[in-house]
């Protein structure tokens, strides 16, 4: 497994969810027991407010997970062992790809 599996977390600043759920990501990237997430998990943290586009998009749906593979949750995101296993499936199918 060489290939990463880019992990955006949309938000803004004073989001009380927004804040949960970037707890709840880097739960599920540290407690991973294979190391595989943390291998080959990455995250950025976007704010909304930066981009209007973003803010027009998801103002009203945040915070909005995003990976570089086309997946997607909007809150509530899935249990912690469900969207570890999620992650794990996608770094998994992301480095399979020709």
């Amino acid at each position: 497994m060489g290939l990463n599996v880019r992990v955006e977390l949309l938000g803004t600043a004073g989001c009380h969810l927004c804040d949960v759920a970037e707890s709840l990501i880097y739960h599920c990237i540290e407690t991973d027991a294979s190391g595989v997430l943390r291998q080959h998990c990455t995250v950025d943290i976007i704010d909304i407010a930066d981009d209007q586009v973003l803010m027009e998009r998801f103002a009203t749906s945040i915070p909005v997970l995003r990976t570089s593979s086309g997946e997607s949750w909007c809150w509530p995101f899935p249990e912690p062992a469900e969207l570890q296993a999620d992650l794990l499936a996608l770094v998994g199918a992301v480095s399979q790809t020709p």
